[in-house]
């Protein structure tokens, strides 16, 4: 998947939240509002191109200096970002957020 593709959906408003996103960023205290602006600086650190129906990957921006982690899924024929989920990374689970420990 591509960063910039995924940026123009967002910044096109081209772009759906799931209800699975919406509850998993009320446990993090996180808003989507907050989530969509943090994707101004991000990098996709996982690629899940086989993702059925709709490939994916793994996303790390930065909301006030604390990483986010965002899942979304693109449908190339709608030119449409879909967020999947969203979380505060563990530490103890990744290396610098980017990683995942072995």
């Amino acid at each position: 998947m591509d960063i910039n593709k995924l940026k123009l959906a967002l910044d096109s408003g081209n772009y759906r939240i799931s209800l699975h996103a919406i509850e998993e960023s009320t446990k993090d205290a996180l808003t989507i509002k907050d989530v969509l602006q943090s994707m101004q600086v991000s990098k996709i650190i996982e690629n899940y191109s086989e993702d059925k129906p709709l490939p994916s990957c793994l996303v790390l921006s930065f909301l006030n200096e604390s990483p986010i982690h965002t899942v979304w899924a693109f449908d190339v024929l709608a030119n449409k970002a879909i967020l999947v989920t969203v979380y505060k990374p563990d530490p103890e689970k990744w290396v610098e957020y980017k990683e995942r420990k072995k």
